[in-house]
């Protein structure tokens, strides 16, 4: 009798090799044919089920599992690849890293009558998934004269997904920025320079974030969902024009937050009386001791609107905001916050909509909004060091 190979039970997992697969086969049929004629062979018992298992030391299961089969497990199972040295997962993974960065910048040119040309610059990656490094690295060039360095490795996508988490990247949703232009980007550099000198950490504090914005009843969370394999993620409805919108201003600073909510006869057209009326008149409290801050919309900038500032003492930056700012502005930060709490709620009217507005509102801590507002040396300093461009803050 051929000797039985040394198994562990533990590592069997109902596998064998070809050899211990003949040893069951050859006697089980042993076996038959003791069965069919007993008085031939009267020394030798019956092979059992668990004396096979004992020989090879696997499981009972196994034997019977492999007993059932009639092909060989070297012809049914599929053959695996030669794991890879390390000098070559070296290589490959240096060129997922360059097609992880692989880009072109596109350059678009706008004419203008009054003001510089519109020069926009926009970069596009062309690998943006592991699907897409896969089917790269897979490619066979067409003419290798083009392409003499072209690395072709046949690897899967969970390859891929291991090579990009071992070379420390991960995937983030990309921040929206508004477009500016090169003299909006050195007005941008100056004005928050002579700002940072102008003003240190503690007069900074003093200092009162406000900005309208709109909320309405469509989904502002995050647009993506955890689903099991096989299973499809829920869609995001959207209105369109007949969605319900409710027009808002809010007012932060250190210790400082304060909501208004525009009537519904003003909303979409506030002009300067109506930014007096509903907001300034509102939060002239707040005014004393305090530096008050603003874009450069419209009614922030109308004569009589500067004229009621000048009336009420309102103290505002000795540097003009630079304009296409928003990233410098924290309470921009909050509108976002905002927009997603509310929305989780899912408000269909205006009255729903003011009312979760004014309740999520409330819920944000003060801790929050104060440093938000300290990040704003920070946010300065960052687009001086990337000379005006938008930070993704």
């Amino acid at each position: 009798m051929p000797k039985a190979p040394a198994y562990r039970r533990q590592n069997s997992r109902g596998r064998v090799d070809d050899v211990a697969y003949g040893l069951l086969h050859e006697w089980n049929r042993g076996n038959v044919e003791k069965k069919k004629h007993p008085k031939k062979q009267p020394t030798e018992p019956l092979v059992t089920i668990s004396e096979m298992a004992r020989r090879l030391n696997i499981a009972r299961s196994t034997v019977t599992f492999n007993l059932r089969r009639t092909v060989p497990p070297s012809a049914r199972a599929c053959p695996v690849p030669p794991r890879a040295d390390q000098a070559a997962i070296d290589a490959r993974r240096a060129e997922v890293k360059r097609l992880l960065k692989a880009h072109k910048e596109i350059v678009a040119v706008k004419k203008m009558k009054r003001v510089p040309d519109k020069i926009r610059k926009k970069i596009v990656f062309l690998f943006r998934s592991p699907a897409a490094i896969r089917r790269e690295l897979g490619r066979v060039p067409e003419d290798e004269e083009e392409e003499p360095d072209k690395m072709v490795v046949v690897v899967s996508k969970t390859t891929i997904v291991r090579d990009i988490a071992a070379l420390g990247f991960k995937a983030y949703k990309s921040a929206r920025v508004p477009f500016l232009l090169e003299h909006s980007k050195e007005k941008r550099v100056v004005n928050f320079t002579l700002m940072c000198d102008a003003y240190d950490e503690d007069e900074l504090e003093a200092f009162l974030f406000s900005d309208e914005t709109w909320m309405d009843s469509n989904n502002h969370g995050v647009p993506w969902q955890y689903c099991e394999v096989g299973e499809r993620p829920q869609p995001i409805e959207v209105e369109g024009r007949g969605r319900v919108k409710v027009h808002l201003w809010i007012i932060i600073g250190v210790g400082v937050k304060r909501l208004v909510v525009f009537p519904e006869d003003v909303q979409g057209h506030i002009d300067a009386a109506a930014y007096i009326e509903n907001c300034l008149e509102k939060c002239k409290d707040l005014f004393p001791n305090r530096v008050f801050v603003e874009d450069n919309a419209k009614p922030h900038t109308a004569a009589k609107t500067m004229t009621w500032k000048t009336a009420n003492n309102v103290t505002t930056p000795s540097v003009d905001w630079p304009p296409y700012s928003p990233d410098a502005n924290p309470v921009e930060n909050l509108h976002n916050t905002l927009k997603a709490a509310v929305s989780a709620r899912g408000p269909w009217d205006r009255s729903e909509i003011v009312k979760f507005v004014h309740e999520e509102f409330e819920k944000i801590p003060q801790s929050h909004i104060d440093k938000l507002c300290r990040s704003f040396r920070s946010r300065m300093q960052q687009i001086i060091a990337v000379k005006g461009n938008a930070i993704p803050y």
